[in-house]
């Protein structure tokens, strides 16, 4: 399924979660107006991968759904969400499917008039939003060059006064986002480059420290103090102290992502190959959580994305994509809520996929190699290897219709929140030292 054109422009909203809801088979997990996943066939993050132009978005969105993905929908020409066999071209963990985000950041071909351009503003009366997008590309001889971005603001979004509140506190979301890009383009392909920065501030409606405060006790969780200060020490301070009549009273996340995107394509480059694309991406990302206008908690993500692949021209009905991948990331979480510990993360991978088409049937199949390793403070390490197989058949009605079957035996390499998060920590009580089975089952619900 891909969304181009005047459906996109009419879809686009300041979320990509937002702006993919209601599309056959897609949903959305929101908090608030500044963050929400899109959600396939009922997997989000980390089943679902969201990329730029191929290449992977390195920000935090994968660990909290109160966590933006970087991605800005009113500078997209195209939103393709994958499915099946060709999710495995961008990784084995894309067993709900791959959502693939189309730019205009790095010019791909020369203007026919020498200069072109785009602009928009749009208002919004539910959250007073209003948000000026704007372009421009030209050319010199072969080099293309081409400057975007966005300014949005929005306050916190209207509700009817039956729920007794006119306003969802900490809704709101203002972000700016700008790229500037040049390519060299010649008669074969291109190859260019892109710095885009965003910067962004959202409210975090609903935070609550309310369970802060649980733990196991026996076979159930309990929550409050037991009566005794130098076992338990849970008091949080809740009253709003500001002193300055902007400060904010609920919770809020400043975001700061910088990427570098290189991207060339150039046909032909071998007798037998009809393309070779190269695809790479370096991200600086940073966000702060807020709490009455104090950082509390500091997420760091630094990382790139490499990948090289090649399609070859038919052999016997048969055309497809092989290549390479290579993914590092280095991630960190300092603060009062940094329940992850500082980790680094690489995965290289090798995939091919097939296509046939039989008349109106056409045929898929794809295998991906993965080689992953995790090595988090306190000198812990993990490695996983997984394989994953996919093939489909799908019937082409020729009217718009069509019907699929898809098979696949996927295996996803766990990440560093599923292998390292800090949770409850479990202790012996009287109750699990004569009872085993409990002891059993107090271990299962630990994290």
């Amino acid at each position: 399924m891909t969304l181009t054109g005047d459906d996109l422009v009419h879809r686009r909203q300041a979320t990509l979660g937002e702006t993919l809801s209601g599309q056959p088979g897609v949903n959305f997990d929101n908090f608030g107006g500044g963050a929400s996943r899109p959600v396939i066939r009922g997997q989000t993050a980390p089943r679902v991968l969201v990329l730029s132009d191929a290449s992977e978005i390195q920000d935090a969105s994968r660990v909290s759904p109160d966590h933006a993905v970087v991605a800005e929908p009113l500078l997209l020409r195209g939103i393709e969400v994958l499915r099946g066999p060709a999710t495995l071209l961008y990784g084995g963990g894309a067993i709900g499917g791959a959502v693939n985000l189309l730019d205009y950041k790095v010019p791909t071909s020369v203007p026919a008039r020498g200069v072109e351009g785009m602009a928009e503003a749009r208002l919004g009366t539910a959250d007073d939003e209003r948000s000026l997008v704007g372009g421009l590309t030209g050319a010199i001889g072969n080099v293309a060059v081409h400057v975007e971005g966005v300014a949005r603001s929005s306050n916190d979004y209207r509700v009817p006064s039956r729920f007794g509140e006119r306003h969802v506190d900490a809704s709101y979301n203002d972000t700016t986002t700008w790229s500037a890009g040049a390519s060299w383009i010649g008669a074969r392909g291109y190859l260019g480059l892109a710095y885009t920065r965003q910067n962004s501030e959202y409210g975090l409606p609903g935070h609550s420290h309310e369970y802060e405060d649980c733990h196991p006790h026996g076979s159930s969780l309990h929550c409050g103090g037991h009566g005794h200060e130098d076992d338990h020490d849970h008091e949080h301070e809740h009253e709003h102290e500001h002193g300055e009549e902007e400060g904010h009273d609920a919770p809020y996340v400043r975001l700061r992502s910088e990427r570098l995107d290189i991207r060339g394509d150039y046909e032909e480059p071998l007798p037998g190959m009809e393309r070779v694309r190269l695809r790479a991406g370096l991200t600086k990302y940073r966000h702060e959580e807020l709490e009455h206008d104090e950082v509390a908690t500091t997420f760091r993500n630094k990382g790139h994305d490499v990948r090289l692949e090649l399609t070859h021209k038919p052999v016997s009905g048969l055309h497809g994509t092989f290549g390479v991948q290579h993914v590092q990331s280095d991630f960190s979480a300092v603060g009062e809520e940094a329940f992850l510990p500082e980790s680094k993360t690489t995965n290289t991978g090798l995939f091919l996929y097939e296509t046939l088409r039989l008349g109106r049937v056409r045929l898929e199949a794809a295998a991906r190699q993965e080689w992953q390793t995790i090595k988090a403070a306190g000198e812990r390490r993990a490695e996983h290897n997984p394989f994953s197989l996919s093939g489909a058949a799908m019937w082409e009605s020729g009217d718009g219709y069509s019907v699929a079957l898809s098979l696949a035996r996927s295996q996803r390499a766990p990440n560093a929140q599923e292998l390292f998060a800090r949770g409850f920590t479990w202790r012996p009580t009287p109750t699990s030292l004569a009872m085993p089975h409990l002891a059993r089952k107090q271990r299962t619900r630990s994290t």
